[in-house]
């Protein structure tokens, strides 16, 4: 276990047996102890068969190999063994806790010590590599004995939540003057990070049979309609209440051979703008936690997400398609200028993302490379194309673009790359867990970026979609980049000279 943490991990998230063991000795001694047990060959099968489920294939295959016993993946949703494992792991737990206090008022002279109590740990929604260790991300943590460790400040005038168990979480709820007035928001919208989805409508149960009668009647209101609004997803609310510009519509817009030159350059920005909000605006906090969208047994959670990044991908290969497939120099630049004048009018819309997109396809190696074609650019159209560069740069942790995204107006779609980034920035930095309870510190700065995503989902483009130009965005005819970077060479060979290269 030493050598493999994953294997103790699992080990630590299955003791609520253990508890289950010790109960059934204490409160049941007078009764004959059964006889009959599962042996270890089964026992094997049901913790291989669990690790599978969870989504856990090294461990699973770990302990196949540390077992060298040959186990079977059968699990299916009518195997009541396997079913009945899953639910003691998350019911054990609940009947040791209400009814252990009783067991040393029974027993007396037993100390509380030598029964094993185990925390329940979260549900595993990701398996971890690493083992875990405290990241001092603030100041050094004062701990205490009540399953709770917080922050002090220099001043010592003010303390932060750090870490604790999800009992103690879900008690901060209630404290009149929480340690961090995001409190309640912090651990509403990152919930899923650390227990299962379920965990609001307990919670709601709980204020409702408990808290009622000991806490202040508003706040508690504020509080059961902000649970009630996490467990329907509701909606943001949306305004504008200013007249839509009129659409650029061509005038061949039912022509079924659509081409790019057909459509005005401002109405090809606003439109893509329409498509990127729709998809944007419904990306929920959820998508974002654990870096669910790069994790094959999370992908199902991120489903927004992805299909954001998808279309990023494919404008930014269309973009380059478009230009490479063009054979003459002069054919070229004048798809390339379409592009650039694109971007500028997304970059006026506060579209970063799809800004983004276009400038990416306009830098890939196969465009980048074409000299001539850059070369034949009038000077404006070149210099609004390093100006948006300029603006979109990476130098210093981007801090053009953060700037600009601080003072945007909305509405305004950001560059989802880059809060995926600093997502995964966080959840690689710090452990989920500090010494055995949940790592709050690292919910507080997922937070912070998701908070900033969901500012500019308020308010969608006050624009008219166009049925026919939304068509025609939504397809993006595109080659491999490989293909691309080979015709690339034959437009424009390296070293070649001017009068070989076709105008």
């Amino acid at each position: 276990m030493k050598e493999h943490p994953e294997i103790l991990q699992t080990r630590e998230r299955i003791l609520p047996f253990t508890n289950l063991n010790s109960f059934g000795k204490l409160f049941q001694k007078e009764k004959t102890e059964n006889k009959e047990r599962i042996g270890g060959k089964e026992l094997f099968h049901l913790i291989y068969q669990f690790l599978l489920k969870e989504g856990l294939t090294e461990s699973a295959k770990l302990l196949q190999k540390e077992s060298k016993i040959q186990l079977q993946r059968h699990y299916s949703k009518n195997d009541s063994l396997t079913t009945l494992l899953f639910l003691s792991v998350s019911n054990v737990d609940k009947i040791w806790r209400s009814n252990y206090k009783k067991l040393w008022e029974h027993l007396g002279e037993i100390e509380e010590s030598e029964v094993l109590i185990s925390e329940r740990k979260a549900p595993l929604l990701a398996e971890e590599e690493d083992e875990l260790e405290d990241i001092n991300i603030w100041d050094e943590p004062e701990e205490n004995e009540n399953n709770i460790i917080y922050l002090q400040n220099e001043d010592q005038t003010n303390k932060k939540l750090h870490a604790a168990n999800l009992n103690q979480l879900i008690l901060q709820i209630t404290n009149s003057k929480p340690s961090d007035p995001k409190y309640t928001d912090i651990f509403l919208m990152t919930y899923q990070s650390f227990t299962s989805p379920g965990l609001l409508e307990e919670v709601n149960k709980f204020i409702k049979d408990n808290l009622n009668k000991s806490v202040d009647t508003k706040l508690m209101e504020i509080l059961k309609k902000s649970i009630k609004n996490q467990i329907k997803g509701d909606k943001k609310e949306k305004w504008n209440n200013q007249t839509p510009p009129e659409q650029k519509v061509p005038r061949n817009i039912f022509c079924k051979s659509l081409t790019l030159f057909d459509i005005d350059e401002e109405e090809i920005a606003r439109q893509i703008s329409i498509i990127d909000f729709e998809i944007f605006s419904k990306i929920k906090p959820a998508e974002l936690l654990n870096c669910a969208w790069s994790k094959d047994k999370l992908k199902h959670r991120a489903k927004n997400v992805l299909k954001m990044t998808d279309r990023f991908n494919a404008m930014s290969e269309w973009v380059a398609t478009l230009i490479i497939q063009q054979e003459r120099v002069r054919q070229r630049v004048k798809v390339l200028k379409k592009f650039i004048n694109i971007a500028q009018y997304l970059y006026q819309l506060n579209n970063f993302n799809s800004l983004i997109s276009i400038l990416s396809g306009i830098s890939s190696s196969a465009v980048y490379r074409l000299s001539f074609t850059f070369g034949e650019l009038k000077p404006k159209t070149m210099e609004t194309y390093e100006n948006l560069k300029a603006l979109m740069s990476g130098k210093d942790n981007y801090k053009i673009y953060r700037g600009l995204l601080k003072s945007a107006s909305l509405p305004c779609i950001p560059f989802l790359g880059f809060c995926q980034t600093d997502l995964t920035f966080i959840e690689d930095g710090n452990p989920d867990f500090i010494n055995g309870l949940i790592n709050f510190s690292k919910r507080s700065l997922v937070y912070e970026v998701i908070y900033e995503i969901e500012k500019y989902q308020v308010n969608d483009y006050n624009l008219h979609p166009v049925y026919q130009i939304t068509l025609f965005l939504n397809k993006f005819p595109r080659e491999e980049q490989k293909k691309l970077y080979q015709i690339s060479l034959k437009r424009e060979p390296r070293k070649a000279p001017r009068n070989e290269i076709l105008f």
